[in-house]
C-alpha cells in the first residue's frame, strides 16, 4: 500500500486528538479529584456510588434523628428529676405540717412554700427543648399546662425513625404527671391537685397533712418508673447512634475509594502523557517538513 503525504497527516491528527482527549480526561481528574464525572466514565462504578451516597445521605438523616433524639430524652429526663425534687420537698413538708408541735404560723410558712412548690411544678412541666413543649404529646407549640393548672396537651407519641422501618417513642405525655392515668384535656393534674390539698391542709388548722404523703409517694413512683423508661430509651438511642456511625464511616471510605483519585498516581500519568504528547508533535514537525517547496530547494 502506498502510504501518501494525507495519509501521514490523518494519522498524526488522529493520534495528536487521541492524546490531547486523554491528557483533558486526566487533568479533570486532577481538578475535580474525582475518578468519574459523568455515568459515561464508568457505568458500573457511578451506580455503585449513587446508591452507596443515596444509603449515607438516609443515614445521616438517621444519626440527626437520634441525635436530636437523646438531646429531647436527656430534657425529659431533666425535667423529671426537678420534678422528683419537687415532690420530695412537699413530702419533707408535708411531714412538718403533720408534727402535732408545729404551730399554726409554722403550718401557713410551709404552706407557701408549698405553694412556691407548685409553681415550679407548673414550669417544670411546660418545659420546652429547642422550642418545643416535651410534655405536651404531639402539640408541642403551646404549653401544657395553662394559667388554670389544666392540661391541654394529648397523649399521643411522637414516633422518630432511627433506622430503615424502625421508630421510638421518645416523648413523655402527661400521665406521669396524672399518677399514671390516661386523662381527657383538659384537666388538673394529679400532681398539682395533690400539691393544692397539701397547701389547703395546711393553712386549715384542722387539716391534716399527712393525709398528702401517700399521693406524693405515688406520684414519685410514676416519675421514677418514667425516668426508667426514658434511661433505657437513650441507651438505646445511644448505641444505635454509634453503630450507625460505625456503618457511615465504612460506607465513606469504600465511597472514596470507587470516586476519589490517588493524587500521586493521576499526577504521574498526567506527566507521561504530557511527554507522550510532546514527542508526538516532535514527530510530527519532522514528518511534515518535507514539502514540495523543500523538495525543490
Amino acid at each position: 500500500m502506498r502510504v501518501t503525504n494525507k495519509m501521514l497527516h490523518t494519522n498524526l491528527l488522529r493520534n495528536l486528538n487521541r492524546n490531547l482527549n486523554m491528557m483533558s480526561k486526566t487533568q479533570e481528574q486532577m481538578s475535580s479529584g474525582k475518578k468519574v464525572s459523568r455515568p459515561s466514565d464508568n457505568p458500573i462504578d457511578v451506580t455503585l456510588i449513587m446508591g452507596m451516597k443515596s444509603i449515607l445521605s438516609e443515614q445521616e438523616t438517621h444519626i440527626k434523628n437520634m441525635e436530636d433524639g437523646i438531646g429531647w430524652l436527656e430534657a425529659t429526663d431533666q425535667a423529671l428529676a426537678n420534678l422528683g425534687e419537687v415532690v420530695k420537698r412537699a413530702s419533707e413538708l408535708a411531714l412538718q405540717g403533720a408534727n402535732g408541735t408545729a404551730s399554726q404560723d409554722a403550718r401557713i410558712a410551709i404552706a407557701q412554700e408549698i405553694g412556691q412548690l407548685i409553681d415550679e411544678a407548673k414550669q417544670i412541666i411546660n418545659t420546652n427543648y429547642a422550642g418545643r413543649y416535651i410534655f405536651g404529646g404531639t402539640n408541642t407549640s403551646n404549653p401544657p399546662v395553662d394559667g388554670s393548672n389544666q392540661f391541654r396537651g394529648n397523649s399521643s407519641k411522637m414516633n422518630w425513625e432511627i433506622g430503615p422501618g424502625v421508630t421510638i417513642a421518645i416523648n413523655t405525655t402527661g400521665e406521669v404527671f396524672n399518677g399514671g392515668t390516661v386523662g381527657t384535656p383538659p384537666y388538673e393534674p394529679q400532681m398539682i391537685t395533690v400539691l393544692k390539698d397539701l397547701k389547703t391542709a395546711l393553712e386549715d388548722s384542722s387539716g391534716d397533712p399527712s393525709a398528702s404523703i401517700g399521693e406524693l409517694d405515688k406520684q414519685m413512683d410514676a416519675i421514677l418508673n418514667e425516668r426508667a423508661s426514658v434511661g433505657a430509651k437513650s441507651r438505646r438511642l445511644e448505641m444505635a447512634k454509634s453503630r450507625a456511625e460505625e456503618v457511615n464511616l465504612d460506607l465513606g471510605e469504600l465511597t472514596s475509594k470507587l470516586e476519589d483519585i490517588d493524587i500521586a498516581e493521576v499526577s504521574m500519568t498526567y506527566a507521561m502523557q504530557e511527554a507522550v504528547y510532546q514527542a508526538a508533535l516532535m514527530t510530527g514537525a519532522r514528518i511534515l517538513q518535507p514539502t514540495l517547496l523543500n523538495f525543490l530547494r
